[in-house]
């Protein structure tokens, strides 16, 4: 992985603020959603901290493999970042939780870290591109 890449990458999240997330059921049935900016840990290591929906929750429960899309719509420019979850820490709870409702509510009930290592990183744009490792 390109250190350089790696560091563009996250500092075009920190500009945007979110990036989309990808991830799968053990079936194979995919989902996406936005998650929060991401910020470097250490190492091949980010995280998101935020109200994650449910779905993406059990995802990377059952299925940890994912994918993390930051992109500047405007510029059509981004990176697309191969990913597995390692670590998920519930960080905050919705005042008023219930933990009798369903874990797929509707609304989102837990703030959660969720820590990624990073396997691989590809160009992401709308125009035609190539997915090989930038």
């Amino acid at each position: 992985m390109n250190p350089e890449i790696f560091r563009t990458a996250l500092s075009m999240s920190e500009t945007t603020g979110f990036a989309f997330i990808t991830t799968a059921d053990s079936a194979g049935l995919p989902h996406l959603s936005i998650t929060n900016r991401l910020v470097r840990d250490h190492g091949d290591r980010i995280y998101s901290s935020a109200w994650n929906c449910p779905i993406t929750i059990t995802n990377l429960s059952e299925n940890p493999h994912c994918t993390l899309v930051i992109w500047d719509q405007e510029q059509d420019t981004g990176y697309q970042l191969l990913c597995t979850m390692v670590q998920m820490e519930q960080t905050g709870f919705l005042d008023g939780y219930d933990a009798r409702l369903d874990v797929h509510s509707d609304i989102p009930q837990v703030q959660w870290k969720i820590v990624f290592r990073v396997i691989r990183i590809t160009g992401f744009r709308h125009a035609p591109h190539s997915d090989r490792e930038e």
